[in-house]
């Protein structure tokens, strides 16, 4: 595969979306990067939520996997997230779940304000893609039904960013009274805060109380997706 390509726009990155529209993966890229997911897939599973993403990004977008506090397109500053639909009758789908980001760092979001927090830096700017997941279909075979470059404060409704901000002030506020161990989806409407852990017994530090919480990440809840 050729060396990490630079896109400089939202517009960039978008038009290159376009083109896997109503197409799955296996129809865009070559046969030998096929075998080399087939192999991953056989190693990880189709259990690994993260893997289809991946995937695109070295695959399809052919970008270095982003790190966990830079947009994935550092340049065009544009995030990416891949995430399901369930067909819901003829020509309408739903949400199959909700939309995950990235952890919350239960040591630094304490200090950070909505305006200026990690969590906006990193996903201002989101480029959806949902594939329509089918039960047993390999995740080459899953075919993208729509892509959309969201800006998430101009967007949405003034009301919607409101409510996402009030959701992220909740949480961090929690976070400040040494509550993260008590932290719940149910605590907010829209940005909830979701645990992201393989085993229940998983826990972390955190920084106002030395009772350990759960990991959790941010997340849109299905019924707002």
């Amino acid at each position: 595969m050729s060396s990490s390509k630079i896109y400089n726009t939202n517009e960039q990155v978008l038009n290159k979306a376009i083109k896997i529209l109503d197409k799955s993966l296996r129809e865009v890229i070559s046969i030998d990067e096929i075998e080399i997911i087939e192999t991953q897939i056989g190693e990880y599973g189709i259990s690994n939520k993260g893997l289809l993403g991946n995937i695109i990004e070295k695959y399809f977008f052919h970008i270095n996997p982003g790190n966990a506090s830079e947009p994935d397109f550092t340049t065009a500053n544009v995030e990416l997230k891949t995430t399901p639909l369930k067909k819901h009758s003829k020509n309408k789908f739903t949400s199959k779940e909700r939309l995950v980001f990235s952890m919350i760092n239960y040591d630094t979001v304490v200090y950070e304000t909505w305006q200026l927090s990690s969590f906006l830096r990193k996903n201002k700017s989101l480029l959806l893609m949902f594939y329509l997941w089918i039960q047993n279909e390999s995740i080459l075979d899953y075919k993208f039904k729509f892509v959309h470059l969201l800006d998430l404060l101009s967007d949405i409704s003034t009301e919607d960013v409101f409510q996402i901000q009030k959701d992220w002030e909740y949480i961090v506020s929690k976070i400040k009274r040494g509550e993260a161990h008590r932290l719940s989806e149910g605590d907010t409407y829209y940005l909830g805060a979701c645990t992201k852990v393989a085993h229940s017994r998983v826990v972390r530090d955190q920084p106002m109380n030395r009772t350990p919480a759960k990991p959790r990440a941010f997340s849109f809840k299905q019924q707002y997706l």
